[in-house]
């Protein structure tokens, strides 16, 4: 006799929130259960899918909700605020979460066993930003960000890891007159690289296009280390324009076969490899299917193990961040160029991990 149990899954499907990675995060995770579902002769797994548009208030009444509709695990989410909130409730509850996507270093500020994570901690991905960028030869680097949690705390790893290898990050809080501040200190020659930690698609599409349509300007590197330039939106709304930016992506060197099935039947708009994202729903469809299999202690994601798309999946607890966290996460560089009039993506360096 086949077991039913309900999984809630979050992500942000609307705006403000990122809605374009939620909707491949749960494209992944739904074809991830129905993968599952089709073989498993034990149990049938029901997703409640919730859409928190980015709202870390909105999150936290959504896992009280499931928690009382009689979900027994949550996976899920790509903003890291909202997945801080999530980790702090479902904590609370003893429910277990498995975060998918968001990367801030801490998601909660007290140890967890309740709570385990797939991507790389940010501190981890984005020095390996800066380390990229210091091997390209880029000593002098600004920086436009906004004034949040997520934002601050990678501007802040970046600019310590740049100064580990004799770098220098200066950084412009965003605002027109700071927006203005760093177009001066570019045209000035103060920086070689611009880096956008901005929100998605508003305002970064207008800052690119702005300097993007500065000829004395065509010389500075720009990226994105949030991803921003890997999503169909970006594509969409700069085109051409939002090519040759270098982002954090989460793919190892080659999938496994798992992730070569996972990805077999995807659409990927001419692009030439899976978006990550889209793979961390389908890892986290797997890695909760696991925990489902085994009865659940107060420490559930010790014993979880899963073939994953992007290699093997365990989680040891990491106390600098106190949750469980997969310690193998790959995490590369790559950015999306032109190749015969179609957009793919082209890896910049070898995956870590």
């Amino acid at each position: 006799m086949q077991r039913k149990v309900k999984v809630g899954f979050l992500a942000p499907l609307s705006a403000p929130g990122w809605q374009d990675a939620g909707s491949l995060l749960l494209d992944g995770f739904q074809a991830g259960i129905n993968e599952i579902n089709s073989r498993s002769n034990t149990v049938t797994i029901t997703p409640l899918i919730r859409d928190t548009a980015g709202n870390p208030d909105l999150a936290s009444q959504m896992v009280r909700s499931l928690k009382q509709e009689g979900v027994e695990v949550l996976a899920g989410e790509y903003h890291s605020v909202v997945a801080r909130s999530v980790s702090e409730v479902a904590t609370e509850l003893e429910l277990p979460y498995l975060c998918s996507s968001a990367v801030l270093d801490k998601l909660i500020d007290v140890p967890s066993n309740w709570v385990a994570r797939l991507s790389p901690p940010q501190s981890i991905g984005w020095s390996v930003y800066a380390d990229y960028l210091s091997s390209q030869g880029h000593k002098q680097i600004a920086t436009l960000y906004s004034d949040s949690l997520y934002w601050t705390q990678g501007m802040k790893t970046l600019q310590t890891q740049l100064a580990k290898r004799g770098g220098n990050l200066t950084a412009f809080e965003y605002s027109d007159s700071g927006f203005l501040e760093l177009q001066r200190f570019l045209l000035n020659g103060g920086a070689s690289s611009a880096l956008l930690l901005l929100g998605h698609p508003d305002p970064i599409v207008s800052v690119l296009r702005s300097l993007r349509s500065e000829a004395s300007l065509q010389h500075i590197l720009i990226g994105t280390p949030a991803g921003q330039s890997e999503l169909t939106l970006w594509q969409d709304e700069l085109g051409t324009l939002g090519n040759e930016v270098p982002f954090l992506q989460y793919l190892p060197q080659s999938l496994s076969s798992v992730g070569e099935m996972a990805s077999k039947n995807l659409s990927l708009n001419a692009c030439s490899t899976p978006p990550f994202v889209y793979l961390e729903g389908y890892d986290s469809a797997l890695v909760v299917a696991d925990l489902l299999s085994k009865p659940l202690n107060s420490k559930p994601w010790a014993s979880v193990s899963a073939d994953g798309t992007r290699g093997y999946i365990s989680f040891a607890f990491d106390p600098n961040r106190n949750i469980w966290q997969w310690q193998n996460a790959p995490v590369r560089i790559a950015k999306i160029t032109s190749v015969s009039g179609n957009q793919e993506v082209q890896p910049l360096t070898k995956a870590i991990g």
